[in-house]
């Protein structure tokens, strides 16, 4: 089977995309991450990673096995508590602005960028409603951008009601297996 990440990295190859990504197996998650990292960087980009400390070290040690030391300057990993959580909760306006400023930082030598981001919460009431509103704003970023980026949830941890809320929100649908165009 062709991997997910390949399916969708062709289709966003002339302009960009803005994908929901629900994992249920770690191994499939960390095979697509390292696939959607290398082929970012074998095509001359730049990856800007949100991601959790144990995942990303599992991650890293797959895409060392494909990359050499100068490509991997063309990574750059951030810890999804301290991205997503900076002020000690979700503000999605935060997160935005957060988001931007790297995304400024990197590009300053107009080097394409491709982004994912993992995205985990705690026991927030309003988590569902706050998760809605930023990736409607993400989106227009990603769009106006015109650049790749992959939101990632676990399956397992999104009722169905901000599973319907998320899909309205992203172009393209993948699980670990699948990717689709909504």
């Amino acid at each position: 089977m062709e991997n997910a990440t390949l399916k969708m990295a062709q289709a966003f190859q002339q302009s960009g995309g803005h994908t929901l990504y629900f994992s249920s197996d770690l191994e499939n998650y960390i095979q697509n991450a390292a696939v959607y990292i290398v082929s970012g960087i074998e095509r001359g980009e730049q990856v800007l990673f949100v991601e959790n400390d144990r995942r990303q070290a599992l991650i890293l040690e797959k895409v060392k096995q494909c990359l050499n030391s100068k490509q991997l300057q063309n990574l750059h990993f951030i810890n999804n508590f301290d991205f997503y959580w900076q002020h000690g909760d979700f503000h999605p306006t935060t997160v935005i602005s957060v988001f931007s400023n790297k995304l400024r930082s990197l590009t300053q030598n107009n080097q394409p960028i491709r982004t994912r981001g993992h995205v985990e919460w705690n026991d927030d009431k309003q988590i569902h409603k706050k998760l809605e509103e930023f990736e409607q704003v993400a989106g227009h970023a990603v769009s106006a951008a015109r650049m790749l980026s992959v939101c990632a949830y676990d399956a397992e941890r999104v009722p169905e009601s901000l599973k319907a809320a998320l899909m309205r929100t992203h172009e393209f649908f993948m699980t670990d297996n699948e990717f689709i165009r909504l």
